[in-house]
């Protein structure tokens, strides 16, 4: 068997990312967002998890990551959260984090010492338990309130029953907090039997509570079924069909993102709003009309902009079938050629028309061939002679 190399550049996982990539937008928008990412070990998943980690603290995030490990039950309780915390008070510092804590810092020194001298006058029973969650979710939303949340725990499978208590309350208690947080865990332990009625109950939760990290298509339709809702009711709401079309953007379904975004230039025209506004709304639904061929949407994101006075991007049609056929070329494959001409990259033809770098390149490889050419400026040339990359 071929050894693993392990690439710098991380690859693959598309729909794990876009699921994590839409709770992250839905954290940054105060709604509640909760994943668990369980497989065997060695599958990719801290691997993935620090992806999507790298990503959010790109766009500004904070990042807090704490893993369990494997001793026995109650032996290190609260252990994600103490290593995350830890790495908080190394960013912030002693005097910010008691700061943000509160008077009841005290309480929280007894799971950080590093914050102060401990409240030692109350044992930790469930009284003081419930003291402590409250006290977390407290702080976890001031942090939030400073600048979106990532809380990541590891290896779940190893929690104690402390830590699994914790993360039942969070999933239970957050509303409108700025917190994504992100929990892993084997499905390959020997102690996943024991795990799993936990697990099951926690995923329970989630489904219900929060749609978007389960069910990222079914919470993309509910919100497009409430914009739709606001227009039957004649009040059709720009906000509504604004967040409906950046969550279709985050799954990459064009078409759908294309129809809200048309939807909210009409909600943004009948409400009295700039026509700048509706344009900014509609232009990138009329490319991705024009791209995909959909003609009746295509048709009426015209006749919006005609009756709106809206100004729309000159359109870029396929070119036209009778001079691709002359050449044995297929209707994607003209389309291909025609933005080859245009100078576009594998990666740039992909954008346009919603098909993969590798996809474009075996395209441009088929173009080339049936042109009889064997590079990308003698088949622009190609195009060029005969009309192909004009609209």
């Amino acid at each position: 068997m071929a050894g693993l190399v392990a690439s710098p550049t991380f690859v693959g996982r598309v729909e794990e990312l876009q699921t994590l990539e839409a709770a992250r937008k839905r954290a940054a928008d105060a709604d509640r967002a909760v994943l668990l990412v369980g497989g065997e070990a060695g599958i990719g998943k801290t691997r993935l998890v620090t992806e999507c980690a790298g990503r959010c603290a790109a766009d500004g995030m904070r990042v807090l990551m704490g893993g369990c490990a494997p001793v026995g039950d109650g032996a290190l309780p609260y252990a994600p959260i103490v290593e995350a915390l830890r790495g908080l008070l190394g960013e912030i510092g002693v005097a910010a984090g008691r700061e943000l804590v509160g008077p009841a810092w005290p309480e929280l020194a007894r799971l950080l010492p590093a914050l102060g001298e401990p409240d030692r006058h109350d044992p930790l029973g469930e009284s003081a338990q419930a003291r402590l969650f409250e006290l977390l979710l407290g702080l976890l939303g001031r942090l939030g309130e400073q600048a979106p949340l990532v809380l990541v725990l590891e290896d779940l499978h190893w929690a104690d029953r402390s830590t699994r208590d914790l993360l039942a309350f969070l999933v239970r208690n957050l509303r409108r907090e700025r917190l994504l947080v992100v929990s892993t865990y084997r499905t390959d332990e020997p102690s996943h039997q024991r795990f799993g009625p936990y697990l099951a109950e926690l995923d329970r939760l989630i489904s219900v509570d929060v749609p978007m990290a389960r069910h990222p298509s079914v919470h993309c339709n509910l919100l497009l079924a409430r914009a739709e809702r606001s227009r039957l009711e004649g009040a059709s709401d720009p906000e509504r069909w604004q967040e409906a079309a950046a969550t279709w953007e985050s799954l990459t379904r064009p078409f759908e993102a294309a129809y809200a975004r048309f939807r909210q230039a009409e909600a943004l025209l009948a409400s009295g709003a700039a026509r700048e506004q509706a344009e900014t709304a509609l232009r990138p639904a009329h490319h991705t009309a024009v791209a995909l061929a959909a003609a009746p949407l295509r048709r009426e994101i015209e006749l919006l902009a005609q009756r709106g006075r809206l100004r729309l991007q000159e359109p870029v049609d396929a070119p036209t079938m009778p001079k691709a056929a002359s050449l044995g070329l297929t209707q994607r494959e003209a389309e291909v050629l025609a933005l080859v001409a245009q100078g576009r990259t594998n990666r740039q033809i992909g954008q346009v028309l919603f098909i993969t770098p590798k996809t474009a390149s075996i395209h441009v490889s088929r173009i080339l061939a049936k042109l009889g050419v064997t590079g990308r400026g003698e088949a622009a040339a190609v195009a060029h002679r005969l009309g192909l990359d004009k609209p």
